[in-house]
């Protein structure tokens, strides 16, 4: 099996004891005594039957079992198939900056009615742009609210920060809906990024997991 210790670093090992929820492995401590793994959950990926299978562990220490030192971990989040994770939206507020410079078809030119946040620029600088409320995130893109004419086929440059790591990513506006909330008229856009990177994919896929756990520790 592989631990995703680092954006850059990984851990092979393998399972010496399992008693779920927790997991005993060959000792692997002396290999991330000087990273920050204290308190965060971090990826467990293995290969059953040709498929490959992850879910989050928080390390607890290490133990000796019939004289061999291991490190203990606790199981927490569900097994999934790594394919399946893009699938999943963490529900989350945050802000993101949304511009563009290439417009969908029957797109308008003109700025929204007063009262928008949305500015329009001249044609050789970015044709739209706003300050918009994030709602959801996947490894896969966003979901917010804005109250500028974007329009679904609009290529855009997504800015946000999540845990203190800035992004600023190309991405495509795939849905466009016209939601309403206490009589103020706001657009629901779905995001998706154009380019998979799988650095970027583990950062955000960490992000949505240690929400999870917070949630439900919470909870």
């Amino acid at each position: 099996m592989q631990i995703d210790v680092s954006e850059t670093k990984q851990i092979k090992t393998h399972v010496e004891v399992l008693q779920d929820p927790y997991v005993w492995a060959a000792d692997f401590m002396p290999d991330i005594w000087d990273e920050n793994w204290r308190g965060k959950a971090l990826d467990l990926f293995y290969i059953r039957e040709g498929s490959v299978f992850s879910f989050l562990v928080e390390i607890e220490g290490r133990d000796k079992v019939e004289g061999i030192q291991l490190t203990r971990m606790l199981r927490v989040s569900e097994v999934e198939e790594v394919q399946r994770r893009a699938s999943y939206r963490l529900q989350h507020a945050f802000d993101v900056y949304l511009k563009t410079k290439t417009l969908g078809e029957g797109a308008e030119e003109e700025a929204p009615d007063e009262g928008g946040s949305a500015d329009v620029f001249d044609d050789e600088q970015e044709r739209l742009a706003e300050k918009c409320k994030g709602v959801d995130i996947s490894e896969t893109g966003v979901g917010l609210t804005a109250q500028g004419e974007w329009q679904e086929g609009d290529e855009v440059t997504c800015e946000f920060e999540i845990n203190g790591e800035v992004y600023a990513l190309e991405a495509t506006i795939v849905r466009r809906l016209l939601w309403e909330k206490e009589k103020t008229f706001f657009y629901r856009l779905g995001i998706k990024f154009n380019e998979e990177d799988e650095a970027q994919s583990r950062s955000i896929r960490r992000f949505i997991y240690q929400q999870q756990i917070r949630n439900a520790k919470d909870w």
